[in-house]
């Protein structure tokens, strides 16, 4: 339902970065570089973050913009070298951003189901996190929908 949302040129296996804040500033500032979003969305998913926390249990967070981009639709996706503190509770290995093109934002919820449906199980989250190529990565998600 959203593997082809994933784009190579963002994924960020192995990521040596010690705080949520970090991670979300490369993130997006990669994004950014690479003229997938602009500074509207960036800004839109720090602010989403200060809401509530976007991890979803077994070390998974999902950030995502409040408001849907204009133009493209991705997925961009960090396997962390170690576990971040992303709330009190809750720490994080493996952070998928969500960008939504407006014309699809209504599927969101679909999307985060299916990612859901996914992370659901720890086994399939250790899976994904061994994954340090993007071929091997797209093929383990692939595998587990």
């Amino acid at each position: 339902m959203f593997s082809h949302f994933l784009k190579e040129d963002l994924f960020f296996p192995d990521l040596n970065i010690k705080s949520k804040e970090e991670i979300l500033e490369f993130l997006t500032n990669k994004m950014i570089k690479l003229g997938y979003i602009n500074r509207n969305i960036k800004n839109s998913i720090l602010e989403r973050e200060k809401i509530s926390s976007t991890a979803v249990g077994n070390m998974v967070a999902i950030p995502h913009p409040i408001l849907p981009n204009k133009e493209k639709s991705l997925i961009c996706t960090a396997i962390l070298k170690n576990e971040v503190q992303w709330s009190s509770s809750e720490n994080v290995i493996l952070v998928f951003i969500i960008i939504l093109e407006q014309n699809i934002h209504s599927e969101f919820q679909a999307i985060f189901t299916s990612f859901y449906d996914m992370i659901y199980k720890e086994e399939n989250v250790i899976r994904l996190a061994k994954q340090m190529n993007f071929d091997d990565f797209l093929r383990t998600i692939n595998s587990i929908q």
